[in-house]
């Protein structure tokens, strides 16, 4: 369900697509519906209808207009799964939920150019067997999987609450196994969706996200993407009484027209040093996480 989400193509410039028009009709359709795959494969929903907004055939909204929107939205899934028993030998087929979840997104335009906007989503077991959502094994019931607002223009979107995190922008991109495919990268850690170290959805971060636009003296290339975070003081995951001092984040994600980009994050959570000298806590350092 949704209603006049107008901000998804304000986002869009004419001259975002230099040299694409150029391409026949029928590579022109391959070019957005790879896009469009590549979008629905991101968890970000935000960098969904970001990247949604720079297809060809998006048509340009009057930024003199002023503008307000509102999008409901919910998303239902399930998996099949073989459960393996170590010790018994035994094996057991089960149904599970995919990371279900509902959520909103607001925006208005108050100025052109400029737009105020929120999202708030949740995620829900259909099923309960089985659950990959971090700290929720079983449990059912809602989680909070975003919850921000912030200030967006076409050059940067500014934010604060929780969100997916700078360095998900580029560890999100080999995020491609239904299930636990972002564990082996890094985003989520010490069975948590990455909220404390800021590594995955992010908890009460402090986010800007700045997209540089080359195309018109270099019209291979997209939007260059730079991405920074700061979280404070959040709980250390497994270890009682303790929080992290800080946690901050970065990532920059270059991508040609041609479907090729490289992209670099990088993450810190630091321990307090008590903490490591102490030896109890089991930490032997600061949560640092490299992507490339």
């Amino acid at each position: 369900m949704a209603t006049g989400f107008l901000s998804q193509v304000a986002l869009a410039d004419d001259e975002s697509v230099t040299g694409l028009e150029e391409l026949p009709p029928e590579k022109l359709e391959v070019v957005e519906e790879r896009r469009i795959d590549e979008a629905a494969l991101n968890e970000d929903p935000e960098e969904q209808r970001r990247a949604l907004a720079q297809l060809p055939d998006t048509e340009v909204a009057e930024e003199t207009e002023a503008t307000t929107s509102f999008e409901l939205y919910g998303s239902a899934r399930v998996h099949a799964i073989n459960t393996y028993d170590i010790e018994t030998g035994s094996s057991e087929q089960k149904i599970s939920d995919g990371n279900s979840r509902i959520g909103a997104r607001a925006d208005w335009q108050y100025s052109p150019g400029w737009w105020l906007i929120g999202r708030a989503e949740l995620g829900i077991d259909l099923v309960e067997n089985f659950t990959t959502r971090g700290d929720q094994f079983g449990d059912g019931g809602l989680t909070t999987r975003l919850l921000f607002a912030g200030v967006e223009t076409r050059e940067l979107t500014l934010t604060a609450g929780q969100n997916w995190s700078a360095y998900y922008q580029v560890a999100g991109i080999t995020d491609r196994f239904a299930i636990f495919g972002s564990s082996a990268s890094g985003v989520y850690n010490a069975a948590t969706a990455g909220q404390q170290t800021g590594t995955g959805r992010a908890e009460d971060v402090i986010q800007l996200r700045t997209y540089v636009h080359p195309e018109r003296w270099a019209p291979r290339l997209k939007p260059f993407k730079l991405n920074l975070q700061y979280q404070r003081g959040q709980p250390i995951p497994q270890v009682d009484d303790a929080s992290y001092e800080y946690s901050y984040g970065a990532s920059a994600f270059l991508e040609f027209q041609n479907e090729f980009g490289f992209g670099l994050a990088y993450n810190r959570a630091a321990v307090p040093e008590n903490l490591v000298t102490a030896g109890t806590s089991g930490l032997n350092g600061d949560a640092e996480a490299l992507a490339i």
